[in-house]
């Protein structure tokens, strides 16, 4: 039988994939980034082409819709695109794509920027991708990060000390700790979530895990 809901739907992404054939522009970045949250994987090697366009916000662009839409075949020209990018914002995002793919090659990368200083977004996204590589030597990296932001659970009342901190603090603290946990097979701790999702542990966990992996840090001998 005739579908014509279906006939129409797909005349609809072809339309967008031929706007994006032709196009870089603000609706482009737009359709990619539907495209990729509608699982259309045909956007990936566009997305990945936009890596290497002169223009921060093209690259920016590829970059975070690759987010939605995680793939093997993006790594190799993600890790290009990071050891090149001179853009510090862009690269965060960069970053954050590789992140989303748990791909064993970005372990590295990884591990590099999680020693900088990004913005604690990224920061999020780069632990989540550690925990989701599950490799041991992402531990120290990720306690150290820990350790930056174990403030938050040390006053009298958790959730004044949660309110009071830096925008963002508390979910890279959970982050941080939800991948170290779940590395080292914590109880509790979860398969780090996609893009926009928060490893929202409540206050009396992160605390109890807080201080196991200062624990785990001090009998390491602090080391980075």
């Amino acid at each position: 039988m005739f579908d014509e809901t279906k006939v129409g739907r797909k005349m609809f992404i072809d339309g967008m994939f031929a706007y994006l054939a032709n196009h870089r522009d603000s609706n482009a970045q737009w359709i990619g980034r539907v495209l990729g949250r509608a699982g259309q994987r045909r956007v990936i090697p566009i997305m990945v082409a936009w890596l290497k366009d002169k223009d921060p916000q093209v690259r920016k662009s590829g970059a975070f819709n690759l987010c939605w839409l995680p793939s093997a075949d993006a790594v190799a020209d993600l890790l290009d695109a990071i050891q090149s990018e001179s853009d510090r914002e862009v690269k965060g995002q960069m970053l954050e794509a590789l992140a989303q793919t748990g791909d064993q090659r970005g372990l590295e990368a990884l591990l590099a920027a999680a020693r900088e200083p990004y913005d604690l977004g990224v920061a999020s996204g780069i632990a989540r991708g550690l925990g989701r590589i599950r490799d041991p030597k992402a531990l120290p990296a990720l306690a150290a990060m820990v350790a930056g932001l174990a403030w938050i659970t040390k006053g009298d009342d958790d959730w004044l000390a949660m309110n009071n901190a830096p925008p963002g603090s508390w979910y890279a603290l959970s982050d941080a700790v939800n991948a170290f946990g779940y590395i080292s097979q914590f109880e509790g701790a979860q398969v780090p979530g996609p893009l926009g999702g928060i490893s929202a542990l409540s206050p009396e966990q992160l605390r109890l895990d807080v201080a196991r992996i200062e624990e785990w840090r001090k009998s390491q001998g602090n080391k980075p």
